[in-house]
């Protein structure tokens, strides 16, 4: 175990899960989410409604925004993000089921800029949306949740897009990501390329391998598992006085910081 000690310094408030009204299961008009957000403090809001699919047969969801629309959808949070940038960072992504029919549609909504994300929102695994999967309740509806609804979906590279940030930090501030994953690494320093961010270095490993290596002002997880676990493989990471930033339980609304 580390010898560091933390505290609990500030707190950050996102949301990149929210809907609007066309998927028929939201109220009110998005300004008024960007309106809450800023009353509460928050520094990113996410819009993310339910994705529609361009349906050949005219099959009509029950809880998601149609086709037609979708660029009223996007105009909206586009207008509100140029409206209020300088009081929230508004982001554009959706909500979507891995449809195997539909993903090539899905995928060229990221590859050509239109969506910033995708959350991956598992409640059917046909586009009829035959069955629900918030009812399942035996072995095997169960078994067909997690084989198909999930783990066909995160095979697929579009749902490990990552969200990049910016949290007015310093001026030419380092970042170092850790992935073990060589696919993941792989497609990580495409959009370093991509993006030209000539300050982000990908290095493929497990976190406790760069234990002395190297130590950072900040240090985060994509998974967190319980902190005497990730305390030990996280802090040897953080200099001196440095932030560990974790998401708590599901009883807790909001991230905070620790310093060490």
């Amino acid at each position: 175990m580390s010898g560091k000690t933390f505290k609990e310094a500030s707190t950050i408030r996102t949301n990149f899960h929210s809907h609007t009204t066309r998927c028929q299961h939201a109220t009110g008009a998005d300004e008024d989410y960007v309106l809450a957000a800023i009353a509460a403090g928050y520094s990113h809001l996410g819009f993310s409604d339910h994705s529609p699919f361009p349906y050949e047969d005219g099959f009509v969801s029950g809880m998601r925004m149609r086709i037609d629309q979708y660029q009223d959808y996007l105009g909206s949070v586009r207008e509100l993000r140029e409206r209020y940038q300088d009081q929230i960072s508004i982001h554009l992504g959706v909500e979507a089921e891995y449809y195997e029919r539909y993903q090539g549609w899905l995928a060229g909504q990221l590859s050509s800029g239109t969506l910033e994300y995708l959350i991956l929102g598992s409640h059917y695994d046909l586009p009829e949306e035959s069955f629900y999967f918030g009812e399942a309740n035996t072995p095997a509806l169960l078994r067909r949740y997690a084989e198909g609804a999930r783990v066909e979906a995160i095979r697929q590279p579009e749902w490990e897009r990552v969200l990049i940030l910016d949290l007015d930090g310093p001026e030419g501030v380092f970042e170092l990501v850790i992935e073990p994953m060589e696919r993941r690494c792989a497609w990580l320093n495409d959009q370093v390329e991509t993006l030209g961010l000539d300050n982000v270095e990908v290095k493929r490993g497990r976190a406790e391998e760069y234990h002395g290596a190297f130590e950072v002002d900040q240090v985060t997880a994509r998974a967190v598992t319980a902190l005497r676990k990730l305390v030990p493989l996280a802090a040897p990471l953080l200099r001196d006085g440095g932030e560990l930033l974790l998401l708590k339980g599901s009883s807790v609304a909001t991230p905070s910081w620790c310093s060490a």
